[in-house]
């Protein structure tokens, strides 16, 4: 469920260090991935996790399964462009080295680097059921850009697109998950190590990961996870496995 509705989380981050979303210091999770040096065994483990949130469609919020298809887009284009908007007032962006700027600097990128493209924006779901403001609210549909006012699985939208650009959103690393071109606008714990377009660049990010090994550095040696029916600590798989079973259950 949405976090502005008070759904509780099934993970939690301990950070002694600083904290994922700030890219202004470092963190606990730049240092594991600066020290990690993962053997076949945890590569593979954190494949087999990337395959089954894929293959069950789990992400950031499990409120829907609603699928988007590309019959859902307006005309005729040879490719087709993400802009994935965010809440406004989160806190990942100024912490990302971003501001409300970056969003319209980056939907500006979006057009003139895809002139023949179809523009897909995506409205945060705080903003599409919960409530709150986004950053393109401003804007209007016209021929080369299109709203999504609805909230669509994230997986479907990747299915049907080439390009996923951001600033700080998560959606960029499950993009990244579905093998697609994601470029940051902003600096997100995933941007820096080699696997995105970056448009903000630190000079201590200087390591280049597989999509696996960051993975394995952000997903299970930096996050502690819940059974919440047991109220007991567990690994990621467990997690994965409750997360399913829950929202099959209310959906």
């Amino acid at each position: 469920g949405l976090g502005v509705n008070g759904a509780m989380p099934h993970s939690i981050i301990k950070d002694d260090i600083g904290i994922y979303y700030d890219a202004t210091c470092p963190s606990q999770l730049e240092k594991i991935i600066q020290e990690c040096s993962y053997n076949k065994g945890e590569i593979d483990r954190a494949k087999r996790c990337i395959d089954k949130i894929k293959k069950y469609r789990l992400t950031k919020y499990n409120t829907t399964l609603q699928a988007f298809s590309n019959n859902l887009i307006h005309g005729h284009f040879n490719k087709v462009v993400l802009v994935v908007d965010q809440r406004l007032g989160d806190t990942s962006i100024p912490y990302g080295m971003a501001s409300s700027d970056t969003f319209d600097y980056m939907l500006e990128c979006a057009i003139s680097e895809n002139p023949q493209a179809k523009i897909l924006i995506k409205t945060h779901p705080d903003a599409i059921l919960g409530g709150k403001k986004s950053h393109f609210t401003q804007y209007y549909d016209d021929e080369h850009c299109q709203f999504l006012r609805q909230e669509y699985d994230p997986w479907s939208l990747f299915e049907n697109v080439d390009h996923v650009y951001v600033v700080s959103s998560l959606m960029g690393f499950e993009a990244l998950m579905s093998q697609k071109v994601v470029t940051c606008f902003g600096a997100p714990f995933y941007a820096g190590w080699g696997l995105t377009d970056d448009r903000i660049s630190l000079s201590r990010k200087n390591k280049i990961l597989s999509l696996e090994e960051l993975f394995y550095a952000a997903y299970i040696d930096y996050s502690h996870y819940i059974n919440p029916q047991k109220h007991e600590k567990c690994q990621i798989e467990e997690a994965i496995n409750c997360l399913i079973a829950m929202r099959n259950s209310e959906i």
